[in-house]
């Protein structure tokens, strides 16, 4: 969250007018909970549902979709990278469960875990493809709300009863302050 606030979302608001900005965001945050809704909240560390046996070919293209998307900020954001792979394993864990459960053979597995994993680094090489230059705002507001939205998820459903937690604010408030001073 604090990367958002403090690089994602100044260069966004450099780089577009207002409107537009937040127009992109908000296509960003609508767009990461139509994903929500396909891969069951799997990209934010837990899924709402079950996988019932059956290849979860919805999470799978949900997930690598917003894998992809994530990508394409990394080459401009050296800090942003950190937060990816960090946020990307216990994506990765829920995904392998899925398919474990689905019956696929050990190579299906993972080949399509190698898929996921590459989706990621696919975005950022788009990202830094010099046709997209005059996108890559765009591209980048986007992204960012697709943050936002699994930024906040992550605050609001990591407690008990998605109350309010001194700790979590705490660790919140701590986070803010060593993103900033970095």
């Amino acid at each position: 969250m604090a990367l958002i606030l403090f690089e994602l979302l100044p260069e966004v608001y450099e780089n577009l007018d207002g409107k537009t900005a937040g127009l992109c965001i908000a296509l960003g945050l609508v767009t990461q909970m139509v994903l929500e809704g396909i891969s069951k909240g799997a990209e934010h560390g837990h899924v709402h549902g079950k996988s019932g046996g059956k290849f979860p070919w919805l999470v799978f293209f949900g997930l690598g979709l917003h894998a992809f998307l994530e990508g394409i900020p990394l080459q401009h954001h050296s800090s942003y990278m950190l937060g990816i792979i960090l946020h990307k394993i216990p994506v990765a864990l829920i995904l392998g469960a899925y398919l474990l459960r689905s019956g696929l053979s050990n190579g299906a597995i993972w080949g399509f875990m190698g898929g996921f994993a590459v989706m990621t680094p696919l975005g950022g090489f788009l990202g830094q493809q010099v046709i997209l230059h005059e996108i890559y705002p765009y591209l980048s507001a986007f992204v960012l709300g697709i943050l936002l939205h699994v930024s906040t998820i992550i605050l609001f459903e990591s407690s008990d009863g998605h109350g309010f937690n001194l700790r979590k604010l705490g660790a919140i408030l701590f986070g803010f302050l060593l993103a900033f001073l970095l």
